[in-house]
C-alpha cells in the first residue's frame, strides 16, 4: 500500500491535488478563534460595566468625591490584583471601567467592594 509522504507530514491534498494547510495551523486557528471568543466577552463585559456606571452617575447628578477620596480609591487600585494598565490608563479588569474616570464620581463603587 501506497503512503503519500505529504500525509505522513501532516498536510492533507485538496480537490485540486495541490497539499492544503498543515494540520497544526487548523490547531493554531482554533486557539486564535478561542482567543478572539474571550476578547469578544471582555468587550461585551466593558460594554455592561460602562453602560451601568453611566447610568448611576447620571441618575446621582454627576455628583464626585474629594481630590482626596478620588486619590485614596485609585490607591487601592493600583494595589490590586485585578488592575492593569492599559495606555497609560489604568484600566480594572473586572468591570472594564478606566479607574481615574470612574473613582471621580460618587455613585459608582469598586466591582469587588473594595472602595
Amino acid at each position: 500500500m501506497h503512503v503519500d509522504p505529504r500525509r505522513q507530514a501532516g498536510f492533507d491534498a485538496n480537490i485540486f491535488g495541490a497539499p492544503a494547510l498543515p494540520r497544526l495551523f487548523l490547531t493554531l486557528r482554533g486557539r486564535r478563534l478561542k482567543l478572539a471568543w474571550r476578547r469578544s466577552r471582555f468587550i461585551v463585559k466593558k460594554l455592561v460595566g460602562f453602560t451601568s456606571a453611566a447610568a448611576k452617575v447620571g441618575v446621582s447628578g454627576f455628583a464626585t468625591v474629594s481630590d482626596e477620596d478620588k486619590l485614596r480609591r485609585l490607591a487601592v487600585c493600583e494595589g490590586c490584583d485585578r488592575a492593569e494598565r492599559a495606555n497609560q490608563r489604568l484600566v480594572c479588569r473586572e468591570c472594564g471601567c478606566v479607574m481615574d474616570v470612574k473613582a471621580r464620581f460618587r455613585a459608582t463603587a469598586c466591582p469587588i467592594g473594595k472602595w
